[in-house]
């Protein structure tokens, strides 16, 4: 008796704990703060995407690079996109876990929106490495350089044959 007790007292209790970690990530997709960065106050994560009711989540999914790097100037504050324009290339992959994820989620990039189309459509089909490539386009754009959409795209397919090729020698052994 006592042992089955523990056992649903546990059990009650990890459902409480994964109740406290859901409503945390139901509040995250109101800003796009990063745990690791402490150079701006959370006010300067703030995001403000373009509401559109017939949406999924209500708001603008972008059609393609050119308009999500519009979208992203649009719904940043100018605090972050100075911050990230400021930072190198590679740092912008503080970003993967708060904006990167936003974007996955809330422009439905795992749910075949017409921006995981787009990408589907030039080879590219892990909502991270779509969301990497809108990152990384994006810093670029800041920063007056060549988006070098189709080295980005070579990138990800040699990752992703590397990882297949991998996982076949594995397999074989």
């Amino acid at each position: 008796m006592y042992y089955k007790l523990g056992s649903l007292m546990r059990g009650h209790a990890a459902i409480l704990w994964i109740g406290a970690l859901v409503s945390v990530l139901i509040a995250l997709p109101a800003t796009a703060q990063p745990p690791q960065i402490e150079r701006l106050d959370r006010e300067a994560y703030r995001i403000n995407p373009t509401k559109d009711s017939a949406a999924p989540f209500g708001v603008y999914v972008p059609a393609d690079l050119d308009d999500a790097i519009g979208e992203l100037k649009k719904m940043l504050s100018p605090a972050l996109v100075e911050d990230m324009k400021t930072h190198l290339e590679r740092e912008m992959v503080v970003h993967h876990m708060s904006l990167g994820m936003w974007m996955r989620n809330y422009w439905a990039l795992w749910k075949g929106s017409r921006l995981g189309t787009y990408f589907n459509n030039l080879g590219i089909t892990h909502p991270d490495d779509m969301s990497g490539i809108v990152l990384t386009s994006f810093w670029r754009h800041l920063n007056n350089r060549p988006i070098e959409l189709e080295a980005q795209i070579v990138y990800y397919k040699a990752y992703w044959e590397e990882v297949f090729r991998h996982e076949k020698e594995r397999q074989r052994k």
